[in-house]
């Protein structure tokens, strides 16, 4: 099966950045689902501004497992009932704040990973600031990240902390 016949190549760049780059704009309340036991994740994105809520179904395979950070990505846009049918399905939860920055876009996640700030953009990347690189460390993968529980997430935003000490 061509994995790749609707797909699109994306490989980003990850670091974990102290805080928000200075002129960061236009957040997006994200709010992903990802559906257990399979690679799908069901994405609400909400302008705060106007509060235009989108929804999407997300499905990425990794090109290689050593490189998390590059998969194939395929996108379908949903309306109000497909979003609400497929928010109805049990899955992992993971909200964050995205901000717009120059070359990228700056996560700030929200719940139990407060305090992690991810800055990423198409390779190559240069992170604003001070910045420890995280591309291919599949922890700070949306995936892995929705999966951890409010000790694993506590432990994961101090060892970031650490990271960029």
């Amino acid at each position: 099966m061509d994995l790749t016949k609707y797909a699109h190549l994306e490989d980003e760049q990850r670091f974990v950045v102290p805080g928000l780059p200075a002129g960061s704009h236009a957040p997006l309340l994200i709010n992903d689902r990802y559906v257990l036991g399979t690679r799908l994740r069901v994405r609400s994105v909400t302008d705060e501004a106007t509060g235009r809520t989108i929804g999407k179904l997300g499905h990425k395979v990794p090109v290689e497992p050593s490189r998390p950070s590059a998969v194939w990505h395929t996108t379908m846009y949903l309306d109000d009932a497909e979003l609400d049918a497929l928010s109805g399905m049990a899955a992992r939860v993971l909200a964050k704040r995205r901000w717009t920055v120059a070359g990228g876009c700056a996560d700030e996640f929200l719940g139990t990973l407060e305090g992690l700030v991810l800055f990423e953009g198409p390779r190559p990347v240069v992170a604003p600031g001070p910045a420890r690189e995280v591309t291919d460390d599949s922890r700070f993968t949306g995936g892995a990240l929705a999966h951890l529980d409010a000790d694993e997430a506590a432990a994961l935003v101090a060892d970031a902390r650490r990271l960029l000490s």
